[in-house]
């Protein structure tokens, strides 16, 4: 439950109990009232009774003068007057107050039990009778009534108009928190360059300034380790350059002398087999370590080169693999309106090679799909096969048909992740990899910078390749 609807329910659930107290502190005095009030009124309707009795009997017909007596109740609040008989027929009764009628249930609420006082009178020389007195509480709990509804409705002004600002509050003052929501969702994206105002009260100012503190370091952090990244990558490449330039400059040589001296040594042997084969298999020997050679060079020069561009070098890398994985369909949509440079296409081929390797290595697809286009920011690669996603625990790795034996897998595939997770990183860029339901299988998608915004000094040994 959000922030503000459990501060909203809290403070409704305060005003409840409080609105709770209130009725029952306002029932209890509103009973209190009325008891009292009836107690009053009986006893001072009693007191006239009394009076009004004594002053009968020194009259020569007293019961002449009773109706008389219950009269002095016509339009009483609070008691009604009867005169009865004997057998407790009413021979006269007093006319009851006109006010409007109170509910049979607030009365049986707030009147409580009738209150009467009896008061034995002559009616004749042998007729004995009696004036009763019995309490009315109608006007009074209507009064009352009237005087609690008054208390409720203000009282329940006061919790409307109370939630209503402290919803008002709440919602402005959570509102400060939308821009640091918002700067915390872009850090979380890694857009360490956003700042929030430092304004408003001192404690979200303070909010404020520590997130732009945090912000700022990220951001230092975050363009250190590309620094670091991209020299890495940069010593590396010089190191592939230099170890390149070693073998095609020393090594070819002397491996062209060995093949050209068995060569000579079989041609001056024709009169020893021996000695002629020893020879052949020791040019054998040099040819393989020339091709060999002639193999590694290939894994350490650039793999994109100046004359068929980054398109194309993808689209030769797909071909060989048609003919090695002839069930897997693998189609290219390049739509690339200028060349990138050689560093970033490098980048982008080895990212697309390994991703394509990891699917036909550790899936069973059987169509990847690759696409090169120009982003906004930069330019995207996308791959996607319909291999059936990461290898479940204890599933084979897929079986294609090869022409040539495949080696069995050396690493895991979080590594070949990793690896392209760490390129696209030092590039400054952008990386995803995620599984697809429709058809299931493995989407990995990387948007580079045509622009490298960190500079980085190069070494001054020149790199060949």
């Amino acid at each position: 439950m959000p922030l503000r609807r459990r501060l909203v329910v809290a403070i409704t659930g305060v005003m409840l109990v409080t609105l709770g107290i209130g009725l029952t502190l306002t029932y209890a005095h509103a009973r209190r009232k009325v008891d009292v009030e009836m107690a009053a009124a009986l006893m001072n309707g009693r007191n006239i009774v009394e009076r009004e009795v004594e002053e009968l009997d020194a009259t020569p017909e007293p019961a002449r003068d009773l109706p008389g007596l219950v009269r002095v109740f016509d339009g009483h609040r609070h008691i009604r007057a009867r005169l009865i008989d004997a057998d407790g027929a009413t021979l006269f009764a007093s006319t009851p107050d006109e006010e409007g009628e109170v509910p049979t249930l607030l009365l049986r609420v707030l009147g409580g039990p009738v209150r009467t006082y009896r008061r034995e009178v002559a009616l004749s020389s042998n007729r004995r009778g009696a004036v009763v007195l019995e309490t009315d509480a109608r006007s009074e709990v209507g009064e009352v009534s009237g005087d609690a509804a008054l208390d409720l409705t203000v009282l329940l002004i006061l919790f409307v108009l109370v939630l209503a600002a402290v919803n008002l509050i709440l919602a402005r003052a959570l509102a400060l928190f939308a821009p640091l929501d918002r700067a915390f969702e872009r850090i979380g994206r890694g857009d360490y360059a956003v700042r929030v105002a430092e304004a408003g009260p001192p404690e979200f100012a303070r909010l404020a300034r520590s997130c732009n503190a945090m912000a700022r370091e990220l951001e230092r952090m975050d363009g250190q380790t590309r620094r670091l990244a991209r020299q890495l990558s940069i010593v590396q490449e010089e190191e592939r350059a230099d170890l390149a330039r070693n073998l095609h400059d020393e090594v070819s040589p002397f491996l062209f002398a060995v093949e050209v001296d068995a060569r000579a040594i079989r041609d001056l042997s024709e009169s020893s087999p021996a000695i002629a084969a020893r020879a052949e298999a020791i040019g054998e020997a040099a040819a393989h370590l020339k091709r060999e050679v002639k193999g590694l060079l290939g894994r350490l020069r650039p793999e994109t080169t100046p004359d068929l561009g980054l398109a194309e070098t993808i689209e030769d890398f797909a071909a060989r693999l048609r003919l090695r994985h002839p069930a897997v369909a693998i189609e290219l949509d390049a739509a690339l309106t200028r060349e990138p440079d050689p560093a970033l296409a490098q980048a982008l081929h080895q990212i697309a090679r390994e991703a394509i390797g990891n699917a036909l290595q550790h899936g069973r697809p059987t169509r990847i799909e690759i696409a090169l286009s120009e982003a906004p920011d930069g330019l995207r690669l996308r791959v996607a096969d319909d291999g059936g996603g990461p290898p479940a625990a204890g599933r084979a790795p897929a079986k294609t048909p090869t022409k040539t034996p495949t080696k069995p897998p050396t690493k895991p595939p979080g590594f070949g992740i990793l690896g392209m997770r760490e390129r696209v990183a030092a590039r400054g860029g952008r990386f995803v990899w995620r599984e697809r339901g429709s058809p299931r299988g493995i989407v990995v998608e990387a948007v580079l910078p045509v622009s490298h915004p960190v500079e980085v000094a190069r070494s001054p040994r020149e790199v060949t390749a």
